[in-house]
Protein backbone atom coordinates (compact mmCIF):
# COMPACT_ATOMS: atom_id res chain seq x y z
CA UNK A 1 0.00 0.00 0.00
CA UNK A 2 1.42 2.86 -0.95
CA UNK A 3 2.56 5.65 1.91
CA UNK A 4 0.32 8.46 2.66
CA UNK A 5 1.31 12.02 2.65
CA UNK A 6 1.52 13.19 6.10
CA UNK A 7 -1.10 15.69 6.69
CA UNK A 8 -2.81 15.28 3.76
CA UNK A 9 -6.32 15.02 4.60
CA UNK A 10 -6.96 14.44 1.01
CA UNK A 11 -4.99 10.80 1.16
CA UNK A 12 -6.48 10.21 4.38
CA UNK A 13 -10.52 10.72 3.62
CA UNK A 14 -10.33 8.78 0.51
CA UNK A 15 -9.29 6.03 1.95
CA UNK A 16 -12.33 5.79 4.09
CA UNK A 17 -15.95 4.51 2.51
CA UNK A 18 -17.54 7.65 0.14
CA UNK A 19 -20.69 7.58 2.13
CA UNK A 20 -19.11 7.62 5.60
CA UNK A 21 -16.40 10.23 4.62
CA UNK A 22 -19.35 12.19 3.64
CA UNK A 23 -21.56 11.51 6.26
CA UNK A 24 -19.14 12.49 9.07
CA UNK A 25 -17.61 15.38 7.38
CA UNK A 26 -21.35 16.98 6.67
CA UNK A 27 -22.27 16.16 10.44
CA UNK A 28 -18.71 18.02 12.26
CA UNK A 29 -19.03 20.83 9.15
CA UNK A 30 -22.91 20.94 10.64
CA UNK A 31 -21.86 21.14 14.17
CA UNK A 32 -19.08 23.42 13.97
CA UNK A 33 -20.85 25.90 12.12
CA UNK A 34 -23.63 26.20 14.26
CA UNK A 35 -21.55 26.07 17.45
CA UNK A 36 -19.86 29.28 15.87
CA UNK A 37 -23.47 30.56 14.65
CA UNK A 38 -24.45 30.52 18.34
CA UNK A 39 -21.29 31.93 20.14
CA UNK A 40 -21.22 34.42 17.77
CA UNK A 41 -24.51 35.76 18.34
CA UNK A 42 -24.33 35.61 22.02
CA UNK A 43 -21.28 38.02 21.25
CA UNK A 44 -23.21 40.25 18.93
CA UNK A 45 -26.16 40.77 21.63
CA UNK A 46 -23.46 41.20 24.43
CA UNK A 47 -21.62 44.20 22.05
CA UNK A 48 -25.11 45.60 20.88
CA UNK A 49 -26.51 45.78 24.52
CA UNK A 50 -23.38 47.36 25.19
CA UNK A 51 -23.36 50.49 22.45
CA UNK A 52 -27.13 50.25 22.93
CA UNK A 53 -26.77 51.28 27.15
CA UNK A 54 -23.98 53.68 26.50
CA UNK A 55 -24.09 57.35 26.27
CA UNK A 56 -24.45 58.63 23.05
CA UNK A 57 -20.85 60.24 22.74
CA UNK A 58 -19.52 56.93 24.07
CA UNK A 59 -20.43 54.79 21.81
CA UNK A 60 -20.26 57.35 18.36
CA UNK A 61 -16.99 57.66 19.47
CA UNK A 62 -16.07 54.12 20.13
CA UNK A 63 -18.27 52.85 16.90
CA UNK A 64 -17.99 55.28 14.01
CA UNK A 65 -14.31 55.96 13.70
CA UNK A 66 -13.55 51.95 13.49
CA UNK A 67 -16.39 51.44 11.42
CA UNK A 68 -15.98 54.21 8.86
CA UNK A 69 -12.18 53.17 8.32
CA UNK A 70 -13.43 49.30 8.38
CA UNK A 71 -16.25 50.14 5.24
CA UNK A 72 -13.31 52.04 3.16
CA UNK A 73 -11.26 48.56 3.58
CA UNK A 74 -13.73 46.25 2.72
CA UNK A 75 -15.67 48.32 0.03
CA UNK A 76 -12.94 47.69 -2.76
CA UNK A 77 -13.51 43.71 -2.49
CA UNK A 78 -17.78 44.38 -2.41
CA UNK A 79 -17.67 42.34 -5.98
CA UNK A 80 -15.61 39.01 -5.09
CA UNK A 81 -18.29 37.45 -2.52
CA UNK A 82 -15.12 34.98 -1.29
CA UNK A 83 -12.91 38.41 -0.14
CA UNK A 84 -15.87 40.92 0.81
CA UNK A 85 -17.77 37.46 3.48
CA UNK A 86 -14.00 36.63 4.61
CA UNK A 87 -13.53 40.83 5.62
CA UNK A 88 -16.43 40.94 6.80
CA UNK A 89 -15.27 38.07 9.00
CA UNK A 90 -12.58 39.47 9.64
CA UNK A 91 -13.94 42.62 11.28
CA UNK A 92 -16.12 40.72 13.14
CA UNK A 93 -13.98 38.30 14.83
CA UNK A 94 -12.25 41.46 16.41
CA UNK A 95 -14.86 43.35 17.19
CA UNK A 96 -16.55 39.94 19.05
CA UNK A 97 -14.58 36.62 19.15
CA UNK A 98 -10.79 38.62 20.24
CA UNK A 99 -12.40 40.92 21.94
CA UNK A 100 -14.09 38.99 24.59
CA UNK A 101 -11.83 36.03 24.59
CA UNK A 102 -9.03 38.28 25.17
CA UNK A 103 -10.70 40.02 27.74
CA UNK A 104 -11.57 36.38 29.49
CA UNK A 105 -8.66 35.25 29.31
CA UNK A 106 -6.49 38.34 30.85
CA UNK A 107 -9.01 38.10 33.39
CA UNK A 108 -8.05 34.40 34.39
CA UNK A 109 -4.33 35.50 33.68
CA UNK A 110 -4.50 38.32 36.37
CA UNK A 111 -5.99 35.87 38.68
CA UNK A 112 -3.36 33.19 38.42
CA UNK A 113 -0.74 36.14 38.28
CA UNK A 114 -2.15 37.45 41.27
CA UNK A 115 -2.40 34.00 43.02
CA UNK A 116 1.66 33.24 42.71
CA UNK A 117 2.87 36.53 42.84
CA UNK A 118 0.93 38.94 44.60
CA UNK A 119 -1.65 42.10 43.04
CA UNK A 120 1.62 44.25 42.36
CA UNK A 121 3.02 41.36 40.29
CA UNK A 122 -0.68 40.94 38.22
CA UNK A 123 -0.43 44.61 37.66
CA UNK A 124 2.99 44.70 36.20
CA UNK A 125 2.66 41.32 34.52
CA UNK A 126 -0.30 41.54 32.83
CA UNK A 127 -0.17 45.12 30.74
CA UNK A 128 2.87 45.01 30.50
CA UNK A 129 3.87 41.21 28.82
CA UNK A 130 0.36 39.00 29.49
CA UNK A 131 -1.63 41.08 28.12
CA UNK A 132 0.23 41.79 24.61
CA UNK A 133 0.72 38.11 24.06
CA UNK A 134 -2.77 36.80 24.91
CA UNK A 135 -4.70 39.53 22.69
CA UNK A 136 -2.27 39.77 19.63
CA UNK A 137 -2.44 35.42 19.55
CA UNK A 138 -5.82 35.63 19.98
CA UNK A 139 -6.44 38.20 16.94
CA UNK A 140 -4.02 36.21 14.86
CA UNK A 141 -6.17 33.22 15.83
CA UNK A 142 -8.70 34.98 13.47
CA UNK A 143 -6.75 35.30 10.42
CA UNK A 144 -5.25 31.95 10.54
CA UNK A 145 -9.03 30.53 10.62
CA UNK A 146 -9.32 32.95 7.51
CA UNK A 147 -6.54 31.25 5.44
CA UNK A 148 -7.93 28.04 6.21
CA UNK A 149 -11.18 28.75 5.27
CA UNK A 150 -11.02 31.13 2.44
CA UNK A 151 -7.35 31.06 1.38
CA UNK A 152 -8.21 33.65 -2.06
CA UNK A 153 -8.92 36.62 0.85
CA UNK A 154 -4.83 35.82 2.11
CA UNK A 155 -3.54 35.29 -1.18
CA UNK A 156 -0.25 37.93 -0.62
CA UNK A 157 1.27 40.49 1.83
CA UNK A 158 -1.26 43.65 1.21
CA UNK A 159 -4.51 41.32 1.67
CA UNK A 160 -2.38 39.90 5.01
CA UNK A 161 -2.19 43.55 5.68
CA UNK A 162 -5.57 44.24 5.14
CA UNK A 163 -7.35 41.50 6.83
CA UNK A 164 -5.17 41.97 10.09
CA UNK A 165 -5.87 45.90 9.80
CA UNK A 166 -9.77 44.98 10.06
CA UNK A 167 -8.88 42.70 13.05
CA UNK A 168 -7.16 45.07 14.94
CA UNK A 169 -10.16 47.73 14.12
CA UNK A 170 -13.16 45.41 15.22
CA UNK A 171 -10.64 44.43 18.52
CA UNK A 172 -10.49 48.38 18.71
CA UNK A 173 -14.29 49.61 18.71
CA UNK A 174 -15.44 47.04 21.40
CA UNK A 175 -12.13 47.93 23.52
CA UNK A 176 -12.92 51.67 23.23
CA UNK A 177 -16.22 50.89 24.68
CA UNK A 178 -14.65 49.70 28.09
CA UNK A 179 -12.28 52.84 28.22
CA UNK A 180 -14.57 55.23 26.87
CA UNK A 181 -16.57 54.25 30.16
CA UNK A 182 -14.16 54.53 32.59
CA UNK A 183 -12.96 57.42 31.39
CA UNK A 184 -16.26 58.75 31.74
CA UNK A 185 -16.67 57.66 35.02
CA UNK A 186 -13.59 58.99 36.72
CA UNK A 187 -12.72 62.09 34.67
CA UNK A 188 -16.50 63.49 33.88
CA UNK A 189 -17.45 65.20 30.26
CA UNK A 190 -13.70 66.82 30.58
CA UNK A 191 -12.14 63.23 30.97
CA UNK A 192 -14.65 61.53 28.22
CA UNK A 193 -13.26 64.82 25.77
CA UNK A 194 -9.54 63.44 26.64
CA UNK A 195 -10.40 60.15 25.94
CA UNK A 196 -11.78 60.81 22.79
CA UNK A 197 -8.76 62.51 21.54
CA UNK A 198 -6.05 60.43 22.93
CA UNK A 199 -7.73 57.19 22.68
CA UNK A 200 -9.73 57.23 19.17
CA UNK A 201 -8.32 60.08 17.51
CA UNK A 202 -4.75 59.81 17.83
CA UNK A 203 -4.72 55.77 19.15
CA UNK A 204 -7.52 54.28 17.31
CA UNK A 205 -5.17 52.56 15.38
CA UNK A 206 -2.81 50.74 17.29
CA UNK A 207 -4.34 47.31 17.43
CA UNK A 208 -4.86 47.96 13.43
CA UNK A 209 -1.03 48.39 13.22
CA UNK A 210 -0.34 45.67 15.62
CA UNK A 211 -2.17 42.93 13.70
CA UNK A 212 -1.75 44.15 9.77
CA UNK A 213 1.97 42.99 11.23
CA UNK A 214 1.12 39.65 12.39
CA UNK A 215 -1.63 39.53 8.75
CA UNK A 216 1.69 40.76 6.18
CA UNK A 217 3.50 37.40 7.66
CA UNK A 218 0.80 35.41 7.11
CA UNK A 219 0.16 36.70 3.43
CA UNK A 220 3.85 36.69 2.44
CA UNK A 221 3.68 33.08 3.19
CA UNK A 222 0.72 32.30 1.37
CA UNK A 223 1.84 34.19 -1.53
CA UNK A 224 5.42 32.16 -1.13
CA UNK A 225 3.90 28.44 -0.96
CA UNK A 226 7.96 27.22 0.41
CA UNK A 227 7.71 25.04 3.80
CA UNK A 228 11.12 26.99 4.76
CA UNK A 229 9.02 30.30 4.93
CA UNK A 230 6.96 29.20 7.79
CA UNK A 231 9.22 30.67 10.18
CA UNK A 232 8.05 34.00 9.10
CA UNK A 233 4.77 33.97 10.53
CA UNK A 234 6.23 33.03 14.10
CA UNK A 235 8.85 35.87 13.50
CA UNK A 236 5.92 38.55 12.60
CA UNK A 237 3.89 37.95 15.79
CA UNK A 238 6.87 38.10 17.56
CA UNK A 239 7.30 41.64 15.97
CA UNK A 240 3.85 42.47 16.50
CA UNK A 241 3.68 41.23 20.16
CA UNK A 242 6.76 43.33 20.56
CA UNK A 243 5.08 46.79 19.19
CA UNK A 244 2.58 45.47 21.73
CA UNK A 245 4.46 45.47 25.02
CA UNK A 246 6.71 48.65 23.75
CA UNK A 247 3.30 50.33 23.06
CA UNK A 248 1.88 49.20 26.76
CA UNK A 249 5.61 49.91 28.78
CA UNK A 250 6.76 52.83 26.91
CA UNK A 251 4.54 55.15 24.92
CA UNK A 252 1.10 54.32 26.41
CA UNK A 253 2.85 55.11 30.35
CA UNK A 254 4.16 57.97 28.98
CA UNK A 255 0.97 59.24 27.87
CA UNK A 256 -0.77 58.50 31.19
CA UNK A 257 1.77 60.05 32.51
CA UNK A 258 0.95 63.52 30.96
CA UNK A 259 -2.34 62.98 31.25
CA UNK A 260 -2.15 62.54 34.69
CA UNK A 261 -0.07 65.51 34.84
CA UNK A 262 1.42 65.79 38.54
CA UNK A 263 2.57 68.65 40.53
CA UNK A 264 5.62 66.69 41.55
CA UNK A 265 7.50 63.92 40.24
CA UNK A 266 5.86 60.68 41.95
CA UNK A 267 3.23 63.13 43.21
CA UNK A 268 -1.17 62.84 42.97
CA UNK A 269 -2.72 63.81 39.55
CA UNK A 270 -3.34 67.48 38.47
CA UNK A 271 -6.75 68.94 37.64
CA UNK A 272 -5.83 68.72 33.77
CA UNK A 273 -3.17 67.95 31.81
CA UNK A 274 -1.53 70.93 29.77
CA UNK A 275 -2.88 71.78 26.36
CA UNK A 276 0.66 72.15 24.97
CA UNK A 277 0.46 68.15 25.98
CA UNK A 278 -2.84 67.57 24.49
CA UNK A 279 -2.21 69.11 21.25
CA UNK A 280 1.64 68.80 20.50
CA UNK A 281 3.34 66.56 22.84
CA UNK A 282 1.21 63.65 22.98
CA UNK A 283 0.64 63.52 19.39
CA UNK A 284 3.91 63.30 19.03
CA UNK A 285 4.67 60.64 21.59
CA UNK A 286 1.89 58.51 19.85
CA UNK A 287 3.11 59.25 16.45
CA UNK A 288 6.85 58.20 17.22
CA UNK A 289 5.28 54.57 19.07
CA UNK A 290 3.41 53.64 15.72
CA UNK A 291 6.26 54.85 12.96
CA UNK A 292 8.00 51.67 13.51
CA UNK A 293 5.03 49.37 12.76
CA UNK A 294 3.53 52.17 10.11
CA UNK A 295 6.74 52.49 8.19
CA UNK A 296 7.30 48.88 8.26
CA UNK A 297 3.91 48.40 7.00
CA UNK A 298 4.68 51.07 4.03
CA UNK A 299 7.97 49.66 3.08
CA UNK A 300 6.66 45.80 2.72
CA UNK A 301 3.12 47.17 1.15
CA UNK A 302 5.07 49.42 -1.34
CA UNK A 303 7.71 46.44 -2.12
CA UNK A 304 5.22 43.78 -2.56
CA UNK A 305 2.78 46.69 -5.36
CA UNK A 306 6.60 47.15 -7.09
CA UNK A 307 7.09 43.29 -7.00
CA UNK A 308 3.38 42.27 -8.66
CA UNK A 309 3.84 45.00 -10.95
CA UNK A 310 7.19 43.68 -12.46
CA UNK A 311 5.74 40.33 -12.78
CA UNK A 312 2.89 41.28 -14.35
CA UNK A 313 4.84 43.93 -17.27
CA UNK A 314 7.77 41.16 -16.93
CA UNK A 315 10.11 44.43 -16.25
CA UNK A 316 11.80 45.40 -13.18
CA UNK A 317 10.73 48.36 -11.25
CA UNK A 318 13.98 50.48 -12.10
CA UNK A 319 13.42 49.64 -15.91
CA UNK A 320 9.61 50.73 -15.91
CA UNK A 321 11.16 54.10 -13.86
CA UNK A 322 13.39 54.47 -17.02
CA UNK A 323 10.85 54.30 -19.28
CA UNK A 324 9.31 57.89 -17.92
CA UNK A 325 10.10 61.09 -19.61
CA UNK A 326 11.30 63.97 -17.22
CA UNK A 327 8.88 66.55 -19.03
CA UNK A 328 5.78 63.93 -18.32
CA UNK A 329 6.89 63.57 -14.50
CA UNK A 330 6.82 67.09 -13.86
CA UNK A 331 3.52 67.91 -15.99
CA UNK A 332 1.95 65.57 -14.10
CA UNK A 333 3.59 66.50 -10.34
CA UNK A 334 2.04 70.37 -11.69
CA UNK A 335 -1.11 69.02 -12.45
CA UNK A 336 -1.07 66.95 -8.82
CA UNK A 337 -0.13 70.29 -6.73
CA UNK A 338 -2.98 72.13 -8.45
CA UNK A 339 -5.73 69.68 -8.01
CA UNK A 340 -4.44 68.86 -4.25
CA UNK A 341 -5.30 72.45 -3.53
CA UNK A 342 -8.44 72.46 -4.84
CA UNK A 343 -9.38 69.61 -3.29
CA UNK A 344 -7.90 70.78 -0.05
CA UNK A 345 -10.77 73.69 -0.11
CA UNK A 346 -13.17 71.49 -0.42
CA UNK A 347 -12.32 69.10 1.82
CA UNK A 348 -11.56 71.98 4.61
CA UNK A 349 -14.91 73.10 3.82
CA UNK A 350 -16.87 69.58 4.44
CA UNK A 351 -14.92 68.92 7.14
CA UNK A 352 -16.05 72.17 8.72
CA UNK A 353 -19.90 71.50 7.91
CA UNK A 354 -19.99 67.72 9.55
CA UNK A 355 -18.27 69.55 12.68
CA UNK A 356 -19.92 73.31 13.04
CA UNK A 357 -18.61 75.24 15.28
CA UNK A 358 -17.20 79.36 15.45
CA UNK A 359 -13.92 78.50 14.23
CA UNK A 360 -13.17 81.98 12.36
CA UNK A 361 -11.68 80.03 9.63
CA UNK A 362 -11.05 82.09 6.72
CA UNK A 363 -10.15 80.93 3.07
CA UNK A 364 -6.32 79.93 3.18
CA UNK A 365 -7.01 78.17 6.52
CA UNK A 366 -10.15 76.29 5.27
CA UNK A 367 -7.54 75.25 2.43
CA UNK A 368 -4.58 74.52 4.56
CA UNK A 369 -6.64 72.52 6.92
CA UNK A 370 -8.25 70.60 4.13
CA UNK A 371 -4.95 70.43 2.36
CA UNK A 372 -3.42 68.84 5.81
CA UNK A 373 -5.98 66.26 6.23
CA UNK A 374 -5.78 65.03 2.13
CA UNK A 375 -1.93 64.50 2.65
CA UNK A 376 -2.69 62.00 5.71
CA UNK A 377 -5.35 60.59 4.47
CA UNK A 378 -5.37 60.35 0.89
CA UNK A 379 -1.72 58.41 1.65
CA UNK A 380 -3.48 56.22 3.96
CA UNK A 381 -5.96 55.89 0.93
CA UNK A 382 -3.79 55.37 -1.35
CA UNK A 383 -2.16 52.74 0.52
CA UNK A 384 -5.56 50.75 1.01
CA UNK A 385 -6.85 50.99 -2.64
CA UNK A 386 -4.28 52.34 -4.40
CA UNK A 387 -6.19 54.46 -7.81
CA UNK A 388 -5.91 53.71 -11.20
CA UNK A 389 -3.53 54.94 -13.54
CA UNK A 390 -4.42 58.44 -15.05
CA UNK A 391 -7.25 58.74 -12.69
CA UNK A 392 -7.83 62.48 -10.61
CA UNK A 393 -10.40 60.72 -8.36
CA UNK A 394 -9.75 58.43 -5.65
CA UNK A 395 -12.74 57.83 -3.42
CA UNK A 396 -11.15 56.04 -0.36
CA UNK A 397 -8.31 59.25 -0.09
CA UNK A 398 -11.01 61.62 -1.05
CA UNK A 399 -13.02 59.91 2.40
CA UNK A 400 -10.23 59.63 4.57
CA UNK A 401 -8.98 63.26 3.44
CA UNK A 402 -12.00 64.23 5.20
CA UNK A 403 -11.75 62.14 8.45
CA UNK A 404 -8.26 63.56 8.53
CA UNK A 405 -9.20 67.06 8.10
CA UNK A 406 -12.17 66.32 11.28
CA UNK A 407 -9.29 65.53 13.23
CA UNK A 408 -7.27 67.81 13.02
CA UNK A 409 -10.43 70.88 12.99
CA UNK A 410 -11.35 69.25 16.51
CA UNK A 411 -7.34 69.71 17.67
CA UNK A 412 -7.39 73.19 16.61
CA UNK A 413 -10.38 73.88 18.58
CA UNK A 414 -9.06 72.29 21.71
CA UNK A 415 -6.37 74.31 20.97
CA UNK A 416 -8.26 77.54 21.32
Amino acid sequence: MPRTPLGSTHYLLAALPSRVTRETCTMAVRRRVLLALLIALGAALSLARVIATAPLRIALGATLPPVAVAAVLIFPGRRDPARFTAHLAAFMWGALGAAFLASAMNDALSVWVDAVAGEEGARAFVPALGGPIVEEVTKAAGLVAILLLAPGALAGLVDGIVCGALVGLGFTMTENIRYLTLAALQGGSAGLDRALWVRVALGGFTHAVFTATAGAGLGWTRERLPARSLWVPAAVLAAAILQHVLWNTVTSRTIAQMLCNPTRPGGPCGDAPEPAALIVTIPLVTAAGLAPGVLGLVAAAVWAHRRRRSMVNGLSPRSIRATRGPAKEGHATMSHVIWSILTGFVVGLLARALLPGADHMGLLATSALGIAGSFVGGLIGRLINPPQAGTTFHAAGFFLSIVGAIVLLYAFRLMQ
